[in-house]
């Protein structure tokens, strides 16, 4: 079969898996900073609990991330865009629900690759930003990636990075 069907159909052959990963990783990365500007931000901004969300996930970023010195438009850009994230995480998880709830294989099995992948992607993309960032983002870099995200990142990350392709492959 051609790779465009073997895509389309998110066959679990190694080419289609990472073509895949590939459009997911750079479908999330140009996606969700728009989503979170776009769609968030303002309903957000107009909320009548703005200011307590913001005030929450200041009181987040400070205490789990140790994100400490920000300006106060910076924490609340960052609540916007791990608001998307949140949402990404949805969206791949509502692509495995099918497979839960007993679905058909031909349909339940490539829409919980393409969830898993959709995950994958995400992380993908996450962890090649964090690097960018760090190495090459100066201080900026540093001061939004500090040594505590990066492993944190790197340790969620790595289950999805090591076995989605290969749980793809074997089931």
């Amino acid at each position: 079969s051609s790779l465009a069907d073997e895509v389309l159909s998110c066959a679990p052959t190694l080419r289609a898996q990472l073509v895949l990963l590939s459009i997911s990783g750079l479908l999330w990365y140009f996606a969700l900073p728009l989503i979170a500007q776009r769609v968030i931000r303002p309903h957000a901004e107009a909320a009548p609990w703005r200011d307590r969300w913001a005030g929450f996930w200041t009181s987040w970023f400070q205490k789990s991330l140790q994100l400490h010195g920000l300006p106060a438009e910076q924490y609340f850009d960052q609540a916007c865009v791990f608001t998307a994230i949140l949402l990404q995480h949805f969206v791949g998880g509502l692509l495995c629900v099918p497979s839960v709830v007993g679905a058909p294989l031909a349909l339940a099995a490539p829409l919980a690759r393409l969830g898993a992948l959709c995950e994958a992607g995400w992380e993908c993309q996450d962890v090649l930003t964090m690097i960018y960032q760090r190495l090459l983002g100066g201080e900026a870099g540093l001061k939004r990636f500090p040594n505590v995200v990066v492993v944190a990142q790197l340790v969620h990350h790595a289950m999805g990075l090591s076995m989605v392709v290969p749980m793809n492959l074997a089931l």
